[in-house]
């Protein structure tokens, strides 16, 4: 059992690492004000090869195994939480764009992969979300390609998005993607302004008869479902560490303070009440972390690892938000304003509870593993 990482891991982490530390860090404050992504940060994703990179070199990808993805992921989200999700949202989008006819993916894929235009991907519906089978936007075969109807919601990078991934019930054939331009006619949409994660620009999208090309079907007719659930095992877990990667900065932020912060005439981190807390988190951290690379591990070797991805997206998440808010109380008061990153952290954190699937489907998927 080896738990080290490779050279030529540290060597992508250390460049990952100088670029947030100067580039994403600086900028987290006002990606959150903003609600929006500033262009030069996608620009420097794409000079260091992260979106898109687990593709294959001939779509123009590295095709960078899913131990690399949460390396960059992982220090990514040490900066910002909302950056680290271009890369996980890019395993999705990037991944079911080169599945798409040339037409679509000789035109989007290479912009994508340079950071100058983002696909966002909508499978939610009012009434479906956990429960994606149930959807219920329709899409019907014409003479001249697809008409599609029905209403879409909770879709991260709606507002910046030049294309969304459309999954829609086709006729007999079953939930199929489709790829709709931006600009097609009949779309409607509407932005939230969420608590948290705001610089990803979340919101909803109706369909009203909205018409597209025959070749902008990605995959095969009614294989929709099942490309999106190879990918989510990996997104899962994705998401899971940047939350444990945010809260750890969290806490190493607190136990910076801790030592500088006196009370009684010591630091606050000669009581108990303080060191044994961040002590704590911690070493649920660590060993939230590890589960989390257990399961890009074992997706890497080819093993199953369904369970895992629902273990790490459900229990890393909850870790994670009950460091931050500790991290947040041991800053006192000031913790609770917009001056420190804490607060940001934890509205942040705390949209990935339902994000990819709740806790409460996690745990379905846990128990039927165990179960049946």
């Amino acid at each position: 059992m080896d738990f080290a990482f490779t050279p030529e891991h540290d060597d992508l982490r250390a460049a990952v690492r100088r670029f947030a530390r100067h580039e994403v860090a600086p900028a987290s404050r006002d990606i959150d004000r903003a609600e929006r992504i500033p262009s030069r940060l996608l620009a420097g994703l794409a000079d260091l090869g992260v979106l898109g990179m687990a593709l294959s070199a001939e779509n123009g990808g590295v095709g960078a195994s899913s131990l690399e993805l949460g390396v960059v992921v992982e220090e990514l989200a040490r900066a910002d939480f909302v950056v680290a999700q271009l890369p996980i949202m890019g395993a999705l989008t990037a991944t079911a764009v080169a599945q798409a006819a040339p037409a679509v993916r000789d035109a989007v894929l290479p912009a994508l992969l340079k950071g100058t235009s983002l696909v966002a991907f909508s499978l939610t519906e009012p009434e479906a979300g956990s429960d994606a089978a149930r959807i219920r936007c329709r899409a019907r075969a014409t003479g001249d390609g697809y008409v599609l109807d029905g209403d879409k919601a909770s879709i991260s990078n709606l507002g910046a998005a030049d294309g969304i991934i459309v999954l829609a019930r086709l006729d007999e054939s079953g939930v199929t993607a489709f790829y709709v331009p931006r600009s097609a006619a009949g779309l409607d949409v509407a932005l939230y302004h969420d608590l948290g994660c705001r610089g990803l620009s979340r919101g909803s999208l109706g369909l009203h008869g909205v018409e597209v090309p025959p070749d902008h079907l990605i995959g095969r007719p009614g294989r929709g479902f099942q490309l999106v659930m190879r990918i989510f095992d990996l997104t899962r877990t994705l998401i899971a560490l940047a939350a444990v990667s945010t809260a750890t900065a969290a806490i190493e932020d607190a136990a910076a303070y801790a030592r500088e912060r006196r009370s009684m005439g010591v630091p606050i981190s000669a009581h108990q009440g303080v060191s044994f807390v961040i002590a704590e988190h911690a070493t649920t951290l660590t060993a939230a972390r590890w589960l989390c690379y257990r399961a890009l591990w074992l997706r890497d070797q080819g093993q199953p690892h369904t369970t895992e991805a629902a273990m790490a997206k459900w229990w890393a998440v909850s870790t994670a938000l009950d460091a931050i808010h500790s991290a947040m109380l041991l800053h006192g008061h000031a913790g609770y304003t917009d001056e420190l990153p804490q607060q940001q952290r934890l509205r942040d954190v705390m949209g990935m509870e339902w994000g990819d699937g709740t806790a409460q489907i996690q745990k379905l998927v846990i128990a039927r593993s165990l179960i049946g």
